[in-house]
């Protein structure tokens, strides 16, 4: 895990998580691999392949504010499975 000074906060640049989440999304041969909340909220706001209900944005607004040290990184992960879990994605042990 780094972290770097902005404007005064500390601002984590990744923040990985011990265990991976592999999502088994529409079309794709092998399972998206996300190790890391950075990876989760790119995910979330440029790939996202369902409709974005309020679980997703709950998701979303937990991976940006865990880039900025408002939650940890525990709490990020659930909620881009609870996301997942809702839109029928699949996910992979």
């Amino acid at each position: 895990m780094a972290e770097s000074s902005v404007g005064g906060s500390m601002v984590w640049s990744r923040l990985d998580w011990h265990t991976p989440v592999f999502l088994n999304l529409p079309g794709a041969a092998d399972p998206e691999p996300i190790l890391a909340v950075d990876e989760a909220s790119e995910f979330l706001a440029n790939r996202w392949p369902a409709e974005k209900t309020a679980v997703y944005w709950e998701a979303a607004n937990l991976c940006r504010r865990c880039i900025h040290g408002q939650v940890g990184p525990l709490e990020a992960r659930d909620a881009l499975v609870a996301a997942a879990e809702e839109a029928g994605i699949h996910m992979a042990a």
